[in-house]
């Protein structure tokens, strides 16, 4: 998918309740509430328990003892505790309860049967559907310390752990557990979500063909770290430029700003027509613009000015700067202080220079997430080829792929690519069918192909690591095949790949199972 809502909402606590709804300003349940507000849960757990047996009893203790359940995810719990406060409250706090209520029980209707898998440290727990999300669930703890070593780095805070990550199978799941619409997901391509102190995290394996949930689940984690950093005080602009700018950067080792070329020349096009998004258009979320194209602007944009400042000022820079914003200064003044120049005037000259970048000529079109539905398979993408003709020759060529006949087939593909030349899914095809006539190098150039058309396309990453393994480049393989699984865990292709050429036999042994069991067909190596 393009990576047009990777985190797309703010990590924030709602307002809970304002400080002047308890009679005492000071008194340890209204500093609980302040701790919630500002992701102090620890915070808010200790002031919890330090009430005496009388305060714990009073309805604003039992809300307070509800959130402090539901942010550390007891959900049941919390739903509990809160059915027992709210007859109680009144007033502004029972506002805020009731509006807490439909967040607290979508999380303990949609997680109810969840399972769960920790570290051996207990510092990172991931939860899910069981089923076949148990296969991504380890890899979904080393990329979550990874990400948090990284981060930790570069926003200069620790996170007390542990952190949690949900991974949900339908975007109603999500919805239910967020607070967004299906519209609004649909709509923006938004597939997690950093709130309530968790991630929220929909599985690759529900959309059409993957998405990279790696790079999104480090996306999330920066919206966690910076939120609790900040006391919840950084904007959503902030947010998702900060997250957008470090989201590969524990993949690559450093931070990157790694546009794709459609969001180029959509910042780009908005540029030279003067039509760009004000940054307080974000709020409260850029799930909440009207088109896909605006979710791609706003994270350009926000990325784009975050990179720039990095640039300039470095990791130390972006330490200060998040320390700022702890005391609530917007980051725009923050910036004027550290750049010696007014924001506007230094951003004018960044997009100057945007300007003046050449303007890419593939891969301009905004490709938003398709969620499957019912029964469909992996290879049912022949409908986003967009020219009509092209899609015929495909959905012929996949009926002549699906009976063995790959040589038919492949000159239906090429017939397809005849009429869709840079399309990405006839090039994933036509690589295909080379690999398995034996063109192992023309099923690489056409993966490539299909990479500079789309980046995040799965199956041209997948085919890739076939091809080196194809032509005995064993590392290269096993390079091409991890990557494919931060796009696709569910395509057995890479696992396939990497159970002949992964590094050590541990590794190996995994990736043999997980071949065996994404597809049983494949004979077992001895």
């Amino acid at each position: 998918m393009k990576r047009l809502a990777l985190g797309l909402i703010v990590c924030a606590a709602l307002v809970v309740t304002p400080r002047q709804a308890l009679a005492e300003p000071h008194d340890p349940v209204t500093r609980g509430f302040v701790a919630i507000q500002e992701l102090r849960i620890e915070d808010a757990a200790r002031e919890l328990a330090g009430l005496d047996r009388a305060t714990r009893a009073v309805p604003e203790a039992r809300f307070l003892a509800a959130l402090v359940a539901f942010y550390q995810g007891r959900y049941d719990e919390a739903t509990s505790t809160l059915d027992e406060a709210l007859p109680r409250l009144s007033g502004s706090v029972r506002t805020a309860a009731e509006g807490q209520r439909a967040a607290i029980e979508g999380a303990a209707r949609r997680t109810h049967d969840f399972v769960t898998m920790a570290s051996a440290d207990g510092r990172y727990v991931v939860r899910f559907e069981d089923g076949p999300d148990r296969l991504l669930a380890p890899y979904a703890l080393t990329q979550l310390a990874a990400a948090d070593r990284t981060l930790e780095a570069l926003l200069g805070y620790h996170h007390p752990g542990p952190i949690r990550i949900e991974f949900y199978g339908a975007p109603e799941a999500l919805a239910d557990v967020s607070t967004l619409s299906v519209q609004a997901i649909e709509t923006t391509g938004t597939i997690a979500i950093c709130k309530f102190d968790r991630l929220m995290v929909t599985s690759p394996r529900v959309l059409s063909q993957g998405y990279p949930w790696a790079d999104t689940i480090s996306h999330e984690l920066v919206h966690l770290l910076l939120a609790r950093a900040t006391g919840d005080h950084a904007p959503t602009w902030f947010h998702e430029g900060v997250a957008k700018f470090l989201e590969t950067s524990p993949y690559y080792g450093r931070p990157t700003l790694s546009l794709d070329p459609s969001e180029r020349k959509i910042l780009h096009d908005r540029l030279v027509a003067n039509d760009l998004l004000p940054f307080e258009r974000f709020y409260p979320s850029v799930a909440m613009l009207p088109t896909p194209e605006d979710a791609a602007l706003a994270y350009a944009e926000a990325s784009t000015a975050v990179s720039a400042f990095y640039a300039a000022k470095g990791t130390e820079g972006l330490h200060q700067l998040v320390a700022l914003v702890a005391r609530d200064i917007e980051p725009r003044a923050a910036m004027t202080t550290m750049l010696g120049i007014p924001f506007e005037t230094w951003l004018a000259t960044v997009w100057e220079s945007v300007r003046r970048e050449p303007v890419p000529t593939e891969g301009l079109e905004t490709h938003t997430p398709r969620f499957r539905r019912g029964e469909e398979h992996e290879g049912d993408d022949a409908s986003q080829v967009r020219s009509p003709e092209a899609s015929r020759h495909v959905r012929l060529g996949d009926m002549l792929w699906s009976r063995q006949h790959a040589l038919a087939a492949s000159k239906e593909y090429a017939r397809a690519l005849a009429r869709a030349p840079e399309d990405p899914v006839v090039l994933s095809r036509l690589g295909r069918s080379a690999l398995e006539g034996g063109d192992a190098s023309a099923a690489l150039d056409a993966a490539r192909s299909a990479l500079r058309s789309r980046p995040d396309h799965a199956p041209a990453r997948a085919l890739v690591a076939s091809a080196y393994a194809r032509m005995g480049d064993r590392h290269a393989a096993m390079l091409a095949a991890y990557d494919a699984l931060r796009y696709n865990p569910f395509d057995p292709a890479p696992h396939c790949v990497l159970a002949d050429v992964a590094d050590d036999a541990p590794s190996r042994d995994r990736e043999r199972a997980a071949c065996q069991s994404l597809a049983p067909e494949v004979p077992s190596t001895p």
